[in-house]
């Protein structure tokens, strides 16, 4: 995974487990999440930006 260059997934910097939990490092992607990003338009996509998200969605897990 870290090895993995893809425009739709944070690069994977470092990953540890411990008893109980893991913890990931990835690269940061400044500009928020998706929540934020749909309260930020009153809670709800139009639907060629939700088509356009999903679709960035899609090829970043297909390249995982």
């Amino acid at each position: 995974m870290a090895d993995l260059k893809h425009r739709n997934v944070c690069k994977l910097i470092s990953a540890t487990k411990t008893e109980s939990n893991y913890y990931l490092v990835t690269e940061f992607c400044n500009g928020g999440d998706l929540s934020g990003f749909m309260k930020s338009r009153g809670g709800y996509l139009k639907e060629p930006e939700a088509r356009l998200l999903l679709k960035q969605m899609v090829r970043g897990l297909a390249a995982i």
